[in-house]
């Protein structure tokens, strides 16, 4: 009798192996088959948190996606704006604050390279766009116009 009581909670625990990775297959499948806005750098679409600094002429604006309460992103864009520095033909590069729901504060985002602090209040970036990685850099040209988001950005 405990065999076939065995053999009946294995059965029952790969369905629900099976269950679970079909959903996951179907989750992945939907978001992927979902189109998405192309991205459009637009600061208007965004509330501005920090002061933008005086307007800069670039080739590029670099947008790094960031979540306050994520401590790898914001070393990430500390360690990007270090890097970048402010010679000329650096791109411009802002801070985008995703996924929270209450206005953040202007000073956790602080870095004197940054161009500009701004709040997705509309969530654009991730049910608009597509985009779900914190940490990631979204290139777009001096007209706004998306261009890429860089390898292991």
């Amino acid at each position: 009798m405990s065999r076939r009581i065995e053999q009946l909670f294995g059965c029952m625990a790969m369905s629900l192996v099976l269950v679970l990775v079909a959903g996951m297959g179907a989750w992945w499948w939907i978001d992927r088959a979902t189109v998405y806005e192309r991205p459009r750098w637009d600061e208007a679409s965004f509330e501005a948190i920090a002061e933008a600094h005086a307007a800069r002429t670039a080739a590029e604006t670099w947008v790094v996606a960031v979540n306050p309460s994520c401590a790898h992103c914001l070393a990430g864009m500390s360690a990007l704006a270090d890097t970048l520095g402010s010679a000329p033909g650096a791109p411009r590069l802002f801070a985008l604050v995703v996924d929270t729901a209450a206005r953040p504060a202007k000073r956790s985002l602080s870095h004197p390279r940054l161009d500009g602090v701004f709040w997705d209040r509309e969530g654009v970036w991730r049910a608009r766009w597509g985009h779900r990685m914190y940490g990631e850099i979204l290139r777009f040209d001096a007209a706004g116009d998306w261009i890429d988001v860089p390898r292991g950005g």
